[in-house]
């Protein structure tokens, strides 16, 4: 039976036939950024408002969402990775 490839093993397959491989990063549209960054800055300022269970749930969504697209596990620095990468997509 054969074994799965390794990673060192799909390497030198691709080393052995000449491909190059490249890194490709998905990212958003500056648009769903734009939306998700002012969605969570809302939602933080409900909530320190208001206190409800239903506004930390969104918030707390919103806040996965946010880190999932971003790579990052905390609000502040999604938030702040988020702007850099719309203010980065505006200048190209």
């Amino acid at each position: 039976m054969r074994q799965a490839p390794t990673a060192a093993t799909v390497d030198e397959e691709f080393t052995q036939i000449g491909e190059r491989r490249e890194a490709t990063m998905i990212t958003a549209h500056p648009s769903l950024l734009r939306e998700l960054i002012e969605r969570c800055e809302t939602l933080r300022h409900r909530l320190a408002a208001d206190h409800s269970a239903e506004t930390a749930r969104q918030l707390e969504d919103a806040t996965y969402t946010l880190c999932v697209i971003t790579g990052t596990r905390q609000l502040g620095t999604a938030l702040s990775a988020a702007r850099q990468m719309t203010s980065a997509r505006n200048r190209h």
